[in-house]
């Protein structure tokens, strides 16, 4: 019987969670903002790899053969304005970025990390406060530590472009990973309920074991990996601590 008690709370942890991940992967929509507040922008120009000279046109396609390369030079320009109102983003996946504007450098991005990891990690980035107009001329240099960072991380910095303000970009990759939002925050609450009534029953000395505080812990902790979530974590919490989910690293930290 007390062994039958002592799993009751993860079954009920499970079955919950269960349900409650059911009704969010279907209820859960992406979030689709006006084009004033959150628009695409599309890359137009070629690229080539370091030390060669033969360039290719950008396009989905191409994007997808990259080979595995340290250093990739885009040049061309954006099909939209950007004011300087306006916020650039961008995916940075372990990368450094170099952007120069008609032969000028406008923005440095990825070079601000700890010494003991080679880059600052898979974030979103920004720019603000810089004009960029569709005639101008971009020349933007791409460069990976990692051995084996390969088309996806060029191909994400190129394809995740988009202009407007923090709260629609917020919005709309939340609601893309809308279940991982959502579940992580119910195992987080269910396991500070947990926490707080085993810790309760240990004070009052009704409680046999700690196996409620282990249960609790662990919830706890599984919620808040479901949460921080890459695609949109450094969104909400900027660059001051942020978990990666990857082979090459378990936790990163960065202030600026």
């Amino acid at each position: 019987m007390l062994k039958l008690k002592s799993t009751l709370p993860a079954a009920v942890i499970i079955i919950i969670s269960t349900i409650f991940l059911f009704i969010t992967s279907i209820l859960g929509k992406p979030y689709k903002p006006p084009k004033e507040l959150l628009t695409k922008i599309n890359f137009i120009g070629t690229y080539r790899l370091e030390n060669d000279n033969f360039v290719h046109i950008v396009n989905d396609e191409s994007l997808k053969s990259i080979p595995t390369q340290r250093k990739i030079i885009f040049e061309g320009h954006l099909d939209k304005n950007i004011k300087a109102c306006e916020h650039l983003f961008f995916r940075m996946h372990y990368l450094k970025a170099d952007i120069f504007k008609n032969g000028k450098k406008i923005i440095s991005k990825g070079y601000n990390h700890p010494a003991i990891t080679k880059s600052s990690g898979n974030i979103w980035e920004e720019i603000n406060g810089v004009a960029i107009k569709n005639t101008d001329f971009l020349h933007i240099e791409l460069k990976s530590d990692y051995k084996y960072n390969k088309d996806y991380s060029y191909g994400l910095f190129i394809t995740s472009l988009c202009k407007g303000q923090h709260s629609p970009i917020i919005q709309s990759e939340v609601s893309k990973y809308f279940v991982n939002f959502i579940v992580g925050i119910l195992f987080i609450i269910i396991g500070m309920l947990v926490l707080s009534a085993s810790t309760y029953l240990s004070a009052t000395k009704k409680s046999p074991k700690y196996i409620f505080h282990h249960l609790a812990i662990f919830t706890i902790c599984s919620g808040v990996w479901i949460f921080i979530d890459y695609n949109y974590i450094s969104l909400i919490i900027g660059n001051i601590i942020i978990v990666y989910k990857n082979p090459y690293a378990a936790t990163y930290c960065k202030y600026c």
